[in-house]
């Protein structure tokens, strides 16, 4: 079936008898009906509007979004007598911003390698903060963080959205911060921390660098397990879905999971320039919502006889749906792939965060998990290349079809 603009075109595959007129089918119904769905479509999204703003309208006077303040890792775990007091000398930082290495081998173990390179990145990143700001492990105020409300599009956004955010961050900060608290009781934890102390120095001051740089890994984290449990929930119901849909039904489901997928990836990169106004981002996002809509409602332009254009919906089949998916999948991989090669200690990339804050352990690289993930990652596009490589010939609306005419063999007759 092609649609072209609002009238609807159908193509069956039964021949016509011959000597028969043909019959003149009305589509002043499917006109009717298709506008009729077009009006509805835009009251409801005037209705959402309308509904937004009045929301943001009453939250603006009476609520006041708060972000949490998220300790994740106090320097009393790192050191069990320590007590909050203010520094008497700057010698931890000027040992570590006039350092230039710091090789150590003392105790040889299976952590050893692991260590070097964790102590290496806790000294380059404390040897930065200090440099950009010396009194970073005391400051004289929390400052908040900047929030993108100085547009009429982030005010009402962040009326809408910030006290839910913040309460998730709230809860997921919780979550971290006790996968931390477990990672702390393991003995990688405890061999890095006595060649750490050994180091550092085993004082306040060295336990309040440690506590701090943890701290600010986890934060990092949170917003990465935010848009896991967002994927996590498309997933399972994709797949609860697409295991309960009738056969004839489930490559056009594949297709509404596509655009679905697609406006996920959207809407995180708009998040995403939205907060750091990253034009990158934004196009990224631009054309992500672009994928999402032709996933959505597939459609091409066409020259009419006047050189203008229109556009004209049509239904793919299953070789094209397969196409799609595959292509989903593999851009989707080659991204999760750059993040794990190309991740850095001192930006982690969002696979680095995302397997430290299930494991609490944000001191050392999670090289075992990654390169177990890049397994997986590699499993799935193999079997997913073959299975859009075997549906590449194929079309089921055709079979459908001949199934709904429920056609059958005409016996030929025998000649004498």
């Amino acid at each position: 079936m092609e649609r072209y603009g609002t009238p609807t075109k159908e193509r069956t595959y039964e021949t016509p008898q011959p000597g028969s007129t043909p019959e003149i089918v009305d589509r002043t119904d499917d006109v009717r009906g298709a506008t009729l769905k077009w009006t509805t479509l835009r009251r409801r999204v005037a209705a959402s509007v309308l509904l937004a703003v009045a929301a943001a309208s009453v939250l603006s006077f009476f609520v006041k979004p708060r972000a949490p303040f998220l300790d994740l890792v106090s320097p009393a775990q790192e050191l069990p007598g320590f007590e909050a007091k203010l520094p008497t000398n700057r010698l931890l930082a000027e040992r570590v911003v006039g350092s230039f290495g710091m090789a150590m081998v003392l105790v040889h173990n299976k952590y050893t390698e692991q260590n070097a390179g964790a102590l290496e990145n806790v000294r380059t990143w404390a040897k930065q903060r200090f440099q950009d700001a010396p009194d970073f492990l005391h400051p004289v105020s929390v400052r908040p963080k900047k929030e993108p409300n100085d547009t009429i599009l982030g005010a009402l956004g962040y009326n809408l959205f910030a006290g839910a955010h913040y309460a998730a961050e709230g809860q997921i900060g919780s979550f971290v911060s006790s996968r931390i608290s477990s990672f702390h009781e393991s003995d990688a934890y405890k061999s890095f921390q006595n060649a750490y102390f050994m180091l550092f120095g085993k004082d306040d001051e060295s336990a309040t660098l440690l506590a701090r740089y943890q701290t600010e890994k986890a934060k990092m984290s949170i917003e990465i397990l935010m848009w896991a449990i967002c994927w996590g929930i498309y997933g399972l119901a994709s797949s609860i879905l697409l295991l309960l849909a009738p056969r004839k039904c489930k490559f056009e489901f594949l297709r509404l999971s596509c655009s679905a997928a697609w406006l996920l990836i959207g809407i995180s990169n708009a998040s995403h320039a939205w907060m750091a106004n990253s034009i990158p981002a934004m196009l990224s996002g631009a054309g992500a919502f672009g994928a999402a809509i032709f996933f959505w409602r597939p459609f091409v332009l066409r020259t009419r006889a006047d050189a203008s254009l229109k556009v004209a919906f049509y239904d793919p089949g299953s070789n094209w749906v397969a196409l799609g998916v595959w292509l989903t999948y593999s851009l989707m991989a080659i991204l999760v792939l750059t993040w794990i090669r190309a991740g850095v200690p001192d930006f982690p990339d969002p696979v680095t965060l995302f397997l430290s804050a299930f494991s609490g352990n944000f001191v050392q690289d999670p090289e075992e998990g990654k390169r177990c993930l890049s397994r997986i990652v590699g499993f799935i596009w193999v079997g997913l290349s073959l299975w859009a490589l075997a549906q590449r010939e194929g079309d089921t609306r055709v079979e459908d079809e001949l199934e709904n005419l429920n056609i059958q063999p005409t016996p030929t007759r025998r000649r004498r």
